[in-house]
């Protein structure tokens, strides 16, 4: 009797410990418990690249390259001369203009984008303030340094009917490589900009 008793006491312990002879499950602690953190991976700033627009007015025609590849040879002098005045860097537009078969005259006054910031005006603009401003008055050029007039052929901006050329324009980059994504390029035919002339983006594989 006293024997049953011993064993009866014995399972019921059994139990009460979840089970005798059972593998032990180890619980997770507090550390295995949390989620690993995935990495975040910041994305690298989407930029545009250089392309060709084209645009008509009153049977002028022209392409508007934007952003220019600072390799290009037209922008060797023009983006020289802003190193040595030590100015910060710029994005540039070059504006090919036929107003050979137009019937009214075309004045360029700047070429305007949907990135932020980017309104590109006349390159003797900014010529004109790198002159007045180099090296910003504190990095051994002062006012009274000689300055040089750099002659470019690229600083005309009105085209009768019969005349075409060729036209740089820049815009602050603010410390940007390259200017944002662009789906929206707006030639501008009158000083204060106004409504302008709607360019439209040209195939890779069309471009002149």
């Amino acid at each position: 009797m006293r024997t049953r008793l011993l064993l009866g006491s014995a399972l019921m312990a059994c139990v009460a410990l979840s089970g005798c002879g059972a593998e032990e499950t180890a619980s997770p602690s507090a550390d295995t418990a949390k989620a690993t953190p995935k990495a975040i991976t910041k994305a690298a700033p989407i930029a545009a690249s250089p392309a060709v627009w084209a645009f008509e007015y009153h049977g002028a025609t022209g392409h508007v390259l934007i952003p220019v590849p600072l390799t290009d040879p037209r922008l060797a002098e023009i983006d020289g001369y802003r190193k040595r005045a030590r100015t910060e860097p710029y994005f540039y537009a070059i504006v090919e203009v036929d107003n050979t078969h137009g019937t009214e005259h075309l004045y360029m006054a700047g070429v305007d984008t949907d990135a932020p910031g980017d309104e590109y005006t006349a390159i003797d603009e900014w010529l004109t303030l790198w002159e007045k401003n180099r090296g910003g008055g504190n990095k051994g050029l002062g006012p009274h340094d000689p300055v040089v007039k750099l002659h470019h052929p690229y600083d005309k901006l009105d085209y009768a009917p019969g005349q075409k050329g060729t036209v740089v324009f820049a815009a602050f980059a603010y410390g940007e490589k390259r200017p944002g994504p662009i789906s929206k390029v707006t030639v501008a035919t009158d000083v204060d900009f106004g409504a302008g002339v709607q360019a439209t983006k040209v195939p890779t594989s069309a471009t002149p």
